[in-house]
C-alpha cells in the first residue's frame, strides 16, 4: 500500500516513459534501435540472458547459504535437546534399573537369565525411553 500512495521522482516518470516506449517496440523496431546504437541484437541478448543466469546463480546462493543456516540453527537446537533428553533418561534408566523407577509402584525389568546387560541392551533402552518419552511429549502438546 505505501508505494501506491507514495509520490514518485520526477527522474521514475522518465525511466517509466523510456520502459513504456521500449515494451511497445516489435521485435524489429528494437532490432533497428539497437543496430543504430551500434549494438548487435544477438549480443545484447546474449549479455541480457547471462546477465539473468548470473542473478539467478546469485539467488539460488543467496537461498543455499540462508537454508544451510537455517538448517545449522536446527541442528544445533536439536543437538542439545537430545543431549539434555539423553542425560534425562540415562537418569530414569538407571532408576527403572535400580527398582526405584517411581515411589508408589515399583518397577522390575525382564529377567536376562542372571545376565548383567550388555551395552548394546542398554543403548537400545534409552533409544526407546528417549522415544517413549517424545511421543508422550507430542502427546501433551496435541
Amino acid at each position: 500500500m505505501e508505494a501506491m500512495t507514495r509520490k514518485k521522482d520526477p527522474l521514475e516518470h522518465v525511466e517509466d516513459a523510456i520502459i513504456d516506449s521500449i515494451l511497445r517496440l516489435s521485435g524489429d523496431q528494437l532490432d533497428d534501435e539497437l543496430r543504430d546504437a551500434g549494438i548487435e541484437p544477438n549480443d545484447a541478448l546474449s549479455k541480457v540472458d547471462a546477465a539473468i543466469e548470473r542473478g539467478i546463480l546469485k539467488a539460488g546462493k543467496a537461498n543455499l547459504e540462508r537454508a544451510r543456516a537455517q538448517l545449522a540453527l536446527v541442528k544445533s537446537g536439536l543437538s542439545s535437546s537430545l543431549a539434555a533428553n539423553k542425560r534425562t533418561t540415562r537418569e530414569r534408566f538407571e532408576k527403572i534399573r535400580s527398582g526405584k523407577a517411581n515411589d508408589s509402584e515399583p518397577i522390575m525389568m525382564a529377567a536376562r537369565k542372571g545376565e548383567e546387560l550388555s551395552k548394546n541392551d542398554i543403548e537400545g533402552l534409552l533409544e526407546d525411553l528417549a522415544e517413549l518419552d517424545q511421543l508422550e511429549d507430542d502427546d501433551s502438546r496435541s
